[in-house]
């Protein structure tokens, strides 16, 4: 885990590198889920993983940063969240702008799922 993060705080495009345990993980999980104690609850916490958070000096070359370790060793995953934001945003003021939002008490609908992931960019809906 040293070298790792050894070689992601000297790579060109990293501004930041931020370790974030399996505990934090936990943590930062029962908090973005804190309105939904259920699924909350159903998580086996080993299930999620320590984790780098890494943010880059140019967001618009994410993909290929995320590829550049993809296969490294001691990484099982390289997730670019940039393209998750590239993939929601338009669609979150698309329904801002037209005035979309689940309806009161909806907790179950795609709108609602919308308004939540959208939430975390964010946008009120």
């Amino acid at each position: 885990m040293d070298e790792l993060e050894s070689t992601l705080q000297a790579h060109p495009l990293v501004e930041e590198v931020q370790f974030e345990s399996q505990a934090e993980a936990l943590e930062r999980f029962q908090d973005t889920f804190e309105d939904q104690p259920d699924l909350v609850d159903s998580v086996d916490p080993d299930v999620l993983p320590s984790a780098f958070r890494i943010r880059l000096t140019d967001g618009d070359r994410s993909a290929e940063f995320a590829a550049e370790f993809q296969d490294a060793e001691g990484v099982y995953e390289a997730s670019d969240l940039m393209e998750l934001y590239r993939y929601w945003v338009p669609a979150c003021i698309e329904f801002e702008d037209k005035g979309i939002s689940p309806a009161e008490g909806d907790t179950e609908s795609v709108v609602y799922e919308v308004q939540q992931v959208c939430a975390g960019f964010g946008y009120d809906l």
